[in-house]
C-alpha cells in the first residue's frame, strides 16, 4: 500500500513539475518550507513516534491544606498512569501516609481519576472530576485514636493537572476536598518511572 501511495504521489508530483516550478509545504506552526520539484527524488510518510505517558512513577506527594498547614510529605509514594484508545489517561494513585499533621497522622487510600484529557494549549493532561463520583478511603488518628475512618467522595471542584516534563519527571497537581472538610487540599507529585 505504501508503495502504491509513493507511486501515485511522484505521479502527480511528475505532472505538477511540468506545470509548476515549486513545491510549497504549509507547516502546523505557521512556517512554509519551498522546494524545487526537480530536487525531489521519493517522498516517504513515516508513523510519527509519539512518547507514551503510561507506567507507574515513584515519587514524593506533598499536600498542603488550605494553602497555609504544611506542607505534609508522603514518600516513595507510586503513582500508575494508563492511556486509554481515545488518548486519555486514567490516574491510581498508591495508598499514601503522612505523619505528624494538625489532625494527626493520616492516610489516605488509593484511588483512580478516568478519562484525563490532553489539553493542547497547556500541553498536559486536565480533569474536573468532582462529579465523577470518585471516593477514597481517608484515616486520621491523634493521640492513639482514631478521629476519621471511612470513605468519602471527592466534591466538586477537584481537579487534576499532569504533566510530563523534557526530563521524563511526572508531575501531577491535584485540587480537591472532600466529605465536609472545611478547607481545600492540593497534593504536588513528582516522580519518574
Amino acid at each position: 500500500m505504501k508503495k502504491i501511495f509513493t507511486l501515485a504521489v511522484l505521479t502527480l508530483f511528475g505532472a505538477l513539475s511540468m506545470q509548476a516550478q515549486n513545491i510549497t509545504i504549509n507547516k502546523t506552526d505557521g512556517s512554509k518550507i519551498t522546494v524545487s520539484a526537480a530536487e525531489i527524488q521519493s517522498i516517504e510518510f513515516t508513523p510519527a513516534t509519539v512518547e507514551t505517558i503510561a507506567g507507574k512513577y515513584k515519587g514524593n506527594n506533598s499536600l498542603m491544606v488550605g494553602g497555609v498547614m504544611g506542607p505534609y510529605v508522603a514518600n516513595g509514594v507510586t503513582y500508575t498512569v494508563e492511556q486509554n484508545q481515545d488518548g486519555s489517561i486514567n490516574l491510581t494513585s498508591s495508598v499514601e501516609q503522612y505523619l505528624g499533621t494538625d489532625m494527626g497522622d493520616l492516610t489516605l487510600g488509593s484511588y483512580t481519576i478516568k478519562n484525563i484529557v490532553y489539553n493542547e494549549t497547556s500541553k498536559n493532561y486536565k480533569r474536573d472530576y468532582g462529579k465523577d463520583g470518585v471516593t477514597v478511603h481517608f484515616k486520621s488518628v491523634a493521640n492513639g485514636q482514631v478521629g476519621f475512618d471511612a470513605d468519602y467522595t471527592f466534591n466538586e471542584g477537584s481537579n487534576v493537572t499532569v504533566t510530563k516534563e523534557s526530563d521524563g519527571t511526572l508531575r501531577i497537581v491535584n485540587s480537591f476536598m472532600m466529605g465536609r472538610m472545611p478547607f481545600g487540599i492540593t497534593g504536588t507529585f513528582s516522580g519518574k518511572k
